[in-house]
């Protein structure tokens, strides 16, 4: 019996332009979607939709999922959860400082361990929503953490990544990143 694979959306053109194809972006500048949990996908979709007031502005995905209807987010949430999430490769140079923030976390600085609800490969928590992290991007990663920082991005339960990037250097920001991106190795 062969298996089940899915078919692509029609939508999942619209994505690929950025996110690449079966979400494996090549441009760090994008997240991979590719093995995302299926509801922290609806829900991030869902957050783009509600616009500029919203909780995720981003002018270029508020354009897009604005053409979405529920069931093209749920076909798409279910397609890119479906894939295989590509690998990614962490630089040996701030390696040792971001591998203890993820893991350990910076008492000092009152910054909890990454790993505590991303989990110690960094595969997330599809039950509370929270997102899988390991391969991707670390420019992505950085950009998240400014967003959080600078209450620009405000869709975390409870404000807690907004809490926890504003104790974050950006130096720490850059190593968790970097060790992120590697958690595949």
């Amino acid at each position: 019996m062969a298996a089940w694979l899915p078919v692509a959306p029609p939508k999942a053109k619209l994505c690929s332009r950025c996110h690449g194809d079966e979400g494996k972006s090549t441009n760090p500048r994008y997240p991979k979607l590719a093995g995302q949990h299926r509801d922290y996908l609806i829900k991030q979709l869902h957050d783009f939709q509600a616009g500029k007031q919203g909780p995720r502005n981003n002018p270029l995905m508020v354009t897009i999922t604005d053409e979405l209807s529920d069931t093209d987010i749920i076909q798409l949430a279910n397609y890119f959860a479906y894939q295989q999430p590509s690998t990614g490769l962490a630089q040996k140079a701030t390696l040792d400082l971001g591998k203890r923030l993820y893991q350990g976390g910076d008492r000092e600085h009152g910054i909890p361990a990454c790993s505590a609800c991303h989990g110690p490969a960094g595969a997330g928590n599809p039950s509370a929503k929270f997102p899988q992290l390991a391969g991707q991007h670390p420019r992505y990663i950085i950009r998240q953490l400014q967003s959080f920082q600078l209450h620009q991005r405000h869709n975390d339960p409870q404000q807690v990544m907004q809490d926890i990037a504003s104790r974050m250097s950006p130096e720490q920001m850059a190593a968790v990143a970097n060790y992120i991106s590697g958690l595949y190795e």
